[in-house]
């Protein structure tokens, strides 16, 4: 809400510049004239243009581009000359800003496919090739599409809303799931009327009414789509409850084939019933919740997500039938989630477990790493394979450290080595054993090529790509030997990741123990000579060639295994829990245990990452565990580590110690004070202006907040839900504001993270006006005019002007108004403080220009100049003082004349003063630099002071 003017009134600088200005050179684009083709935007990509095509698709990578609905997202399109290009060389990627995205965006508006178009923008990369970007002006050419008739979204059915990608909707419906029990911390649940599902889905649920299975409910929101799932993302105030305990929608029974064909898409969001073999149940949770693997008779299969919050993992078994109630959802591939234990029912009557071994045909879909392909066609019931006998370094990570890195490399090596082994189109053949798939659903075998019947898992490991993994059962024994002779061979000929000069640092499955939530070691580790297992944690003792992995102890001796003498670990200490600020002053690497309160919604800055503070300090988390929420008193064993100069924490273990707890109250700080004093901690600016503000990719906003000659960066998150179109909406530059969020670092900038829309607000202040005026005579002179607005008994004031004294000379101040003192200037290098006061009776009321400011620019032309106004202080009659916010303001131009300059040679010199001596008691023009029509003492005064 905007504030109302103060009442004493404001100060206003009208700026008047004499100088000429340079005029800029106006391109083609820019004068509404001839557009230049594709072809010429891609050949000289560079400066401002407007260039004409046809809308041929959407850009999802280096050149890689989508021609044919659906499409990804609004923020890009891609032009060629032709309508039916597809040759990524010919083809311009262009970027939307947030202005062009309603009526251009691709997802919203697919039949604008082949349309021909005019855009004005920069010429310059986007996406590593050429490209046009920033645009300010697009149109269609021809070509357009014809508006739709508006329709009144309170009348669509949720399976007319799930067609209105990127509109704004309201939708009426039943809530089928409990939002406690499978929202993981944010708004997502579903809802169901007569034609269909969609999931109600919000980051932060805070404001919005905690949904229960039966509400029926009215949503009004945006259409969106997320990894393939239908969403409808409420407004602030968009969900009303109208009525509780309503009956639920009848589930549909299915065959789980529907899970892998195109026929599941109108059951999305709708209740079913399945019956199903549950063939895996993974040890831990990823994401807030189970992905159990669950089959049919004939092995069509999908995922049963079962979320943390339902309690219902300890209701299923693995090996067992169940008939099953849920909802159909999407994550990339469709599947079922349950709401509570009382969707699994044992079936009365067992039927035998399927038996998935075999060898199935396929054909490669594209290479996703070193271990992991997709098919074309899927394979009882999945089409991603992972590679069993063998692990390749990871790639998923971001690098946070050496060994990340080091990993990071050795993994796109192994990704590049499998890319010459298999290529998209190749049929194979894939190898499945009696377990057929992994705790992600992925489908577990060896993949032969077709072609000539190479192994690639055998191959990946010969090579040195690749290390064996075996995970008891291993199988056929020969094939287990097989493996074993390879990797004893690269090593001894230090191939691969076993060479010396660049050796793998750390092997796939040890870097993911410390990658993933430092969870450590839990297998213990055979040795397929001896017959003995040592402890998880001692798994080096066991040569590479040797190892079997067991899940427990007790599957070990069943086995025939015996435990190796000696091995078994020291019980751990009790680790000590120091102050974050203490935690902060260790070294990068060391393991720390910390308690403090989550003051950050969990995922704004990606991941599930979030900030805790003790009384001490605040510190990032980096981590991706679910069930985390704002509030939380947490203690934390984690490795302090560093991600772009910010310190945090990895590799953490979490423990909620209570919840609902309150926030710290922000440290109210200024700009400079935004340092590593305050890192990780929730702080306050107060009175700052908002400047320089800009749009970032994906509506993420940046601003400078600023307070007198303090400055510092602030960045609003679009994971945050509050982002450049909201942001523009309450704030314009110059608004003074409050400001709230983390003290962060980032590549050695410091800045403010807003956490929400509610971190911010107008300040209680009035901020001042700088009005510019520039003239076209020659010259350097400066004058700034210092005009009251909207006074109310002005009697008194002050203010200070702060500018670089290299550039810039004050000259002078002068009184414009009757009974208003001249100011009480006090000068020193590049600052001036001036105080007045108003005599008389009345005080002054309405408009007034005060004082003529006047200054002069030294040195070359064509510089940047800065005069910067602050600590303004008014006062009325009765006393009372009112402040105002400082602002900053930046301005050049080029002169062709300097003041003083009196012999013309460009340069104000001893020459020009000798020159002005000559011209005493005269009215010479240029010698009259005050221009009071007469050459004398103060002219002196000024040319001493320019030279």
């Amino acid at each position: 809400m905007k504030l109302s003017p103060s009442n004493v009134g404001k100060l206003l600088l009208v700026l008047v510049l004499t100088f000429s200005l340079f005029v800029p050179y106006v391109s083609k684009a820019e004068t509404g004239t001839d557009a230049i083709t594709v072809s010429e935007a891609i050949a000289n990509n560079s400066g401002t243009a407007t260039v004409e095509g046809y809308i041929v698709g959407h850009t999802k990578a280096t050149n890689s581009y989508d021609f044919e609905a659906p499409f990804g997202n609004d923020y890009n399109i891609a032009i060629a000359d032709s309508p039916t290009e597809t040759d990524a060389s010919k083809i311009l990627p262009v970027q939307l800003t947030s202005d062009f995205r309603a009526e251009f965006g691709l997802l919203t508006n697919p039949d604008i496919i082949g349309s021909k178009i005019q855009v004005t923008g920069s010429l310059e990369a986007y996406f590593s090739v050429p490209a046009l970007k920033s645009p300010t002006n697009m149109e269609f050419v021809e070509g357009e599409p014809t508006p739709e008739e508006p329709t009144d979204p309170q009348d669509l059915t949720i399976a007319e809303a799930k067609t209105k990608n990127g509109q704004t909707v309201t939708v009426q419906g039943v809530v089928t799931a409990d939002n406690s029990a499978i929202g993981g911390g944010k708004l997502s649940t579903y809802m169901e009327d007569d034609t269909g599902g969609i999931n109600i889905f919000a980051f932060d649920p805070t404001g919005f009414p905690e949904l229960e299975a039966g509400d029926e409910v009215k949503v009004t929101g945006e259409i969106t789509s997320y990894n393939g799932l239908t969403e409808i993302v409420p407004e602030s105030d968009g969900v009303e409850v109208l009525a509780k305990n309503q009956p639920l929608p009848s589930a549909k029974v299915v065959d789980l084939s529907l899970f892998t064909s195109d026929a599941a898409e109108p059951y999305e969001g709708t209740l079913i019933e399945v019956e199903a073999f549950v063939q895996s149940i993974p040890g831990s949770p990823a994401g807030g919740g189970y992905n159990v693997t669950i089959v049919d008779d004939e092995f069509n299969g999908t995922t049963l997500r079962v979320m943390e919050d339902t309690n219902a993992i300890s209701a299923l078994e693995a090996g067992k039938w169940y008939t099953l109630t849920g909802i159909v959802s999407q994550y990339n591939s469709y599947q079922l989630i349950i709401r509570s234990a009382n969707d699994v029912q044992l079936l009365e009557e067992q039927l035998p477990a399927p038996n998935p071994s075999g060898e199935y045909t396929s054909t490669v879909a594209r290479v996703v790493d070193g271990d992991t392909i997709h098919l074309e066609t899927p394979v009882l019931g999945t089409t991603t394979v992972r590679f069993v006998n063998m692990d390749t370094p990871e790639t998923y990570h971001s690098v946070k450290n050496e060994l990340d890195q080091n990993q990071l490399d050795h993994g796109n090596a192994a990704k590049e080595y499998m890319n010459t082994l298999l290529k998209a189109g190749d049929e194979v053949i894939v190898k499945v054993g009696q377990e057929a798939h992994d705790d992600y659903g992925r489908l577990l075998g060896q993949v032969i090529r077709k072609s000539d019947n190479l192994n690639t898992n055998l191959e990946m490991v010969e090579k040195g790509y690749a290390v064996t993994y075996f995970i008891w059962p291993v199988g056929d024994e020969t094939e287990y030997e097989q493996f074993q002779a390879a990797v004893r061979e690269a090593k001894q000929n230090e191939w691969g990741i076993w060479n010396p000069e660049d050796p793998l640092l750390e092997l796939p499955f040890e870097f993911r123990a410390r990658e993933q939530g430092n969870k450590g070691f839990s297998k213990p580790v055979g040795n397929s000579d001896t017959k003995e297992y040592v402890e998880p944690n001692s798994w080096e003792l066991v040569p590479v060639d040797k190892r079997i992995f067991f899940w427990s102890e007790e599957e070990a001796q069943a086995a025939g295994y015996t435990p190796a003498e000696g091995t078994t670990p020291e019980e751990p200490e009790e680790p000590t829990i120091q102050t974050i600020a203490e935690a902060r002053a260790k070294a990068s690497g060391e393991t720390v245990t910390v308690e403090g309160i989550v003051t950050t919604v969990p995922g704004i800055w990606g991941s599930k990452g979030f900030y805790i503070q003790d009384e001490t300090a605040g510190i990032y988390v980096y981590q991706s565990n679910s069930g985390i929420k704002q509030g939380d008193q947490v203690r934390i064993d984690a490795e302090l580590d560093e991600f772009n100069g910010e310190k945090q924490l990895g590799n953490a273990t979490i423990e909620v110690i209570s919840s609902n707890v309150a926030l710290p109250a922000p440290v109210v700080v200024t700009p400079a004070e935004v340092n590593e004093d305050v890192q990780g901690e929730v702080v306050t600016l107060e009175g700052v202006t908002v400047t320089n503000v800009k749009e970032l990719s994906y509506g993420t906003v940046e601003f400078h907040a600023v307070n007198g000659d303090e400055s510092v960066l602030v960045r609003l998150d679009n994971r945050t839900g509050y982002d450049y179109d909201a942001f523009s909406a309450d704030f314009n530059e110059g608004d003074v504001i409050n400001v709230t969020g983390i003290g962060s670092v980032f590549k050695g900038t410091y800045q403010v993270k807003p956490r929400s829309e509610s971190d911010f607000m107008l300040a209680e202040i009035n901020s001042g006006t700088l009005v510019f005026k520039t003239g076209t005579e020659n010259g350097r002179k400066v004058e700034l005019i210092l005009s009251g607005q909207d006074l109310n008994n002005l009697r008194a004031g002050k203010l200070t002007l702060t500018f670089d004294e290299k550039s810039l000379n004050f000259l002078g101040a002068t009184g414009l108004v009757e009974q208003v003192t001249n100011p009480v200037v006090t000068e020193t290098k590049g600052k001036v403080d001036m105080a007045f006061a108003k005599l008389g009776d009345q005080g002054l009321s309405g408009n007034q220009e005060l004082f003529a400011l006047t200054f002069v620019q030294k040195g070359k032309p064509n510089q940047d100049w800065s005069i910067k106004v602050n600590n303004i202080v008014l006062a009325d009659s009765e006393g009372k003082e009112e402040i105002q916010a400082g602002f900053v303001y930046h301005f050049s131009g080029e002169v062709s004349q300097s003041v003083g300059d009196l012999n013309e040679d460009g340069h104000v010199t001893v020459a020009d003063l000798a020159l002005l001596s000559t011209y005493m008691g005269t009215d010479h023009t240029e010698a009259d630099l005050n221009k009071d029509g007469k050459v004398d003492q103060k002219d002196y005064e000024i040319l001493v002071k320019i030279i």
